[in-house]
């Protein structure tokens, strides 16, 4: 592929989609312990980000460069996620979202510091954004965003020297 950034946005929208698979597929995503394994995918961002820029750095992309070539990543790799998520919600995992707000549900009355009056009312605020469009959406800003931040850092150090 002659864009390295869209190559590793792919290879990064793929780890994601597949570590979502695993953890929606084992109920780890649900379990209020497991669901913190979520978080491998700020390793997968970050191995991957390594990964591109060194590959870009051997072309000569200088700091600049490089955050381009985070955000390109991250946008690519946002974009498969975000169809990959509406997939996984809307027709493999249909019950999924629904199963997360009864997580926030449960855990809101665990914690005792609201009345029944104020869970509700956060539950009803809360069901729009667990719909798999705007769940999807939502994943799509977020990775491009987080994905840009997380390569920031990286392309200082990881760049063409002069």
């Amino acid at each position: 592929m002659k864009n390295p950034a869209v190559k590793w946005g792919l290879i990064l929208g793929g780890l994601g989609t597949a570590w979502a698979v695993v953890m929606m597929s084992t109920g780890w995503s649900t379990d209020p312990v497991m669901a913190n394994l979520a978080w491998v995918n700020l390793l997968f961002t970050i191995i991957v980000m390594i990964s591109a820029m060194r590959e870009t750095a051997a072309q000569g992309k200088s700091y600049g460069g490089q955050v381009g070539t985070g955000f390109v990543v991250a946008l690519v790799s946002g974009l498969v996620g975000a169809i990959a998520s509406y997939i996984l919600t809307a027709f493999v995992f249909p019950n999924f979202l629904s199963e997360v707000l009864a997580m926030q549900e449960e855990a809101m009355r665990a914690k005792g510091t609201l009345e029944e009056a104020q869970i509700q009312q956060a539950m009803e605020g809360m069901a729009f954004m667990f719909t798999p469009p705007v769940n999807a959406a939502v994943g799509f800003i977020f990775s491009v965003c987080i994905g840009t931040l997380i390569a920031l850092p990286i392309a200082a150090f990881v760049r063409a020297k002069k």
